[in-house]
Protein backbone atom coordinates (compact mmCIF):
# COMPACT_ATOMS: atom_id res chain seq x y z
CA UNK A 1 0.00 0.00 0.00
CA UNK A 2 3.10 2.09 0.51
CA UNK A 3 3.95 3.24 -3.16
CA UNK A 4 6.73 5.51 -1.95
CA UNK A 5 8.22 2.53 -0.58
CA UNK A 6 8.08 0.62 -3.40
CA UNK A 7 8.88 3.08 -5.77
CA UNK A 8 12.37 3.60 -3.75
CA UNK A 9 13.17 -0.09 -4.13
CA UNK A 10 12.79 -0.43 -7.51
CA UNK A 11 14.75 2.58 -7.96
CA UNK A 12 17.82 0.69 -5.99
CA UNK A 13 16.73 -2.16 -7.71
CA UNK A 14 16.53 -0.07 -11.59
CA UNK A 15 20.90 0.98 -9.61
CA UNK A 16 21.73 -2.41 -8.55
CA UNK A 17 21.01 -3.29 -12.67
CA UNK A 18 22.92 -0.36 -13.88
CA UNK A 19 25.87 -0.78 -11.79
CA UNK A 20 25.81 -4.36 -12.86
CA UNK A 21 25.64 -3.18 -16.68
CA UNK A 22 21.84 -5.03 -17.19
CA UNK A 23 20.95 -1.73 -19.28
CA UNK A 24 17.26 -3.17 -20.12
CA UNK A 25 15.85 -4.41 -17.15
CA UNK A 26 17.84 -0.80 -15.51
CA UNK A 27 16.07 1.52 -18.31
CA UNK A 28 12.75 -0.02 -17.90
CA UNK A 29 12.51 0.50 -13.56
CA UNK A 30 13.71 3.80 -14.31
CA UNK A 31 10.88 4.60 -16.34
CA UNK A 32 8.55 3.35 -14.72
CA UNK A 33 10.08 5.31 -11.61
CA UNK A 34 10.25 8.58 -13.95
CA UNK A 35 6.60 8.66 -13.70
CA UNK A 36 5.64 8.41 -10.47
CA UNK A 37 8.18 11.44 -9.89
CA UNK A 38 6.61 13.48 -12.58
CA UNK A 39 2.85 12.64 -10.81
CA UNK A 40 4.42 13.89 -7.45
CA UNK A 41 6.26 16.83 -8.74
CA UNK A 42 9.52 16.17 -7.45
CA UNK A 43 12.46 17.82 -9.22
CA UNK A 44 15.21 16.19 -7.83
CA UNK A 45 14.22 12.35 -8.26
CA UNK A 46 13.28 13.77 -11.57
CA UNK A 47 16.87 14.62 -12.05
CA UNK A 48 18.29 11.73 -10.67
CA UNK A 49 16.39 9.15 -12.80
CA UNK A 50 17.17 11.59 -16.12
CA UNK A 51 20.37 11.21 -15.38
CA UNK A 52 20.38 7.86 -15.28
CA UNK A 53 18.76 7.27 -18.03
CA UNK A 54 21.22 9.04 -19.77
CA UNK A 55 24.26 7.56 -18.26
CA UNK A 56 22.02 3.85 -19.53
CA UNK A 57 22.07 5.49 -23.22
CA UNK A 58 25.79 6.40 -23.13
CA UNK A 59 26.71 3.30 -21.31
CA UNK A 60 24.83 0.67 -23.16
CA UNK A 61 26.79 -1.98 -25.55
CA UNK A 62 25.70 0.13 -28.26
CA UNK A 63 25.78 3.77 -27.10
CA UNK A 64 23.21 6.05 -27.97
CA UNK A 65 24.81 9.51 -27.35
CA UNK A 66 22.16 11.58 -28.85
CA UNK A 67 19.32 10.25 -26.54
CA UNK A 68 22.16 10.29 -23.37
CA UNK A 69 22.57 13.70 -24.09
CA UNK A 70 18.06 14.61 -24.50
CA UNK A 71 17.91 13.00 -20.92
CA UNK A 72 21.17 14.60 -19.61
CA UNK A 73 19.89 17.68 -20.57
CA UNK A 74 16.23 17.65 -18.88
CA UNK A 75 18.17 16.23 -15.79
CA UNK A 76 20.35 19.47 -15.87
CA UNK A 77 17.81 22.02 -15.99
CA UNK A 78 15.88 20.00 -13.26
CA UNK A 79 18.97 20.33 -11.14
CA UNK A 80 19.28 23.95 -11.24
CA UNK A 81 15.65 23.80 -9.28
CA UNK A 82 17.19 21.60 -5.83
CA UNK A 83 19.32 22.23 -3.45
CA UNK A 84 21.23 19.10 -3.54
CA UNK A 85 24.51 19.36 -4.49
CA UNK A 86 25.77 15.87 -4.84
CA UNK A 87 22.94 15.03 -7.08
CA UNK A 88 23.77 18.65 -9.39
CA UNK A 89 26.88 16.92 -9.27
CA UNK A 90 25.99 13.81 -10.32
CA UNK A 91 24.37 15.39 -13.26
CA UNK A 92 27.05 17.55 -14.33
CA UNK A 93 29.73 14.66 -13.91
CA UNK A 94 27.27 12.55 -16.59
CA UNK A 95 27.43 15.92 -18.85
CA UNK A 96 31.52 16.29 -18.60
CA UNK A 97 31.37 12.43 -19.66
CA UNK A 98 28.90 12.50 -22.46
CA UNK A 99 31.03 15.93 -24.04
CA UNK A 100 34.26 13.90 -23.51
CA UNK A 101 33.02 10.50 -25.15
CA UNK A 102 31.89 12.71 -28.25
CA UNK A 103 34.67 14.77 -28.89
CA UNK A 104 33.30 17.77 -27.05
CA UNK A 105 36.29 18.88 -25.05
CA UNK A 106 35.54 23.20 -24.60
CA UNK A 107 32.01 22.03 -23.74
CA UNK A 108 33.49 19.40 -21.17
CA UNK A 109 36.09 21.44 -19.47
CA UNK A 110 33.18 24.55 -18.98
CA UNK A 111 30.95 22.30 -17.11
CA UNK A 112 34.07 20.85 -15.12
CA UNK A 113 34.58 24.32 -13.59
CA UNK A 114 30.73 24.14 -12.17
CA UNK A 115 31.33 20.49 -11.29
CA UNK A 116 34.57 21.63 -9.40
CA UNK A 117 32.53 24.75 -7.48
CA UNK A 118 30.10 22.16 -5.90
CA UNK A 119 32.71 19.50 -4.87
CA UNK A 120 35.05 21.50 -2.89
CA UNK A 121 36.29 19.34 -0.37
CA UNK A 122 34.44 15.94 -1.77
CA UNK A 123 35.96 12.94 -2.67
CA UNK A 124 34.58 12.87 -5.91
CA UNK A 125 36.64 15.62 -6.99
CA UNK A 126 38.84 13.32 -8.46
CA UNK A 127 36.63 12.39 -11.13
CA UNK A 128 36.20 15.94 -12.47
CA UNK A 129 40.16 16.27 -12.80
CA UNK A 130 40.06 13.02 -14.48
CA UNK A 131 37.22 13.83 -16.79
CA UNK A 132 39.35 17.61 -17.25
CA UNK A 133 42.46 16.18 -18.05
CA UNK A 134 40.66 14.35 -20.70
CA UNK A 135 39.21 17.25 -21.80
CA UNK A 136 42.94 19.12 -21.85
CA UNK A 137 44.05 15.81 -23.45
CA UNK A 138 42.19 15.75 -26.46
CA UNK A 139 42.70 19.55 -27.26
CA UNK A 140 45.98 18.85 -27.26
CA UNK A 141 46.69 20.94 -23.93
CA UNK A 142 49.21 18.09 -22.33
CA UNK A 143 50.55 20.22 -19.26
CA UNK A 144 46.89 20.91 -18.23
CA UNK A 145 45.92 17.43 -19.11
CA UNK A 146 49.10 15.89 -16.63
CA UNK A 147 48.47 18.52 -14.20
CA UNK A 148 44.72 17.06 -13.88
CA UNK A 149 45.15 13.38 -14.67
CA UNK A 150 47.87 13.21 -11.88
CA UNK A 151 45.07 15.15 -9.61
CA UNK A 152 43.04 12.16 -10.09
CA UNK A 153 45.57 9.82 -9.12
CA UNK A 154 44.84 10.45 -5.55
CA UNK A 155 41.21 8.71 -5.91
CA UNK A 156 40.07 6.06 -3.45
CA UNK A 157 38.96 4.30 -6.60
CA UNK A 158 41.05 2.19 -8.40
CA UNK A 159 38.99 2.64 -11.45
CA UNK A 160 40.06 6.53 -11.52
CA UNK A 161 43.39 5.77 -11.10
CA UNK A 162 43.53 3.36 -13.85
CA UNK A 163 42.30 5.43 -16.14
CA UNK A 164 44.14 8.69 -15.30
CA UNK A 165 47.47 5.82 -15.79
CA UNK A 166 45.91 5.38 -19.58
CA UNK A 167 45.74 8.34 -20.23
CA UNK A 168 49.22 9.64 -19.20
CA UNK A 169 50.58 6.60 -20.71
CA UNK A 170 48.89 7.75 -23.61
CA UNK A 171 50.49 11.21 -23.27
CA UNK A 172 53.83 10.14 -22.34
CA UNK A 173 53.89 7.98 -25.92
CA UNK A 174 53.29 10.93 -27.39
Amino acid sequence: DNKEKLYQIQTNLAFLFWNNDIYDQADSLYTKVLEWHKRQKNYEGLAIVYSKLGSIAMENIKPNYKKAEYYLKIAYSLSKKIGNNYVKNEVVSSLIYLYVNTNQPLTALKLSKESEELLINNYHIYDTYLAKGCAYQQIGQNDSAKKYLSLSLTSAYNLTRAEAYKHLREIAEK
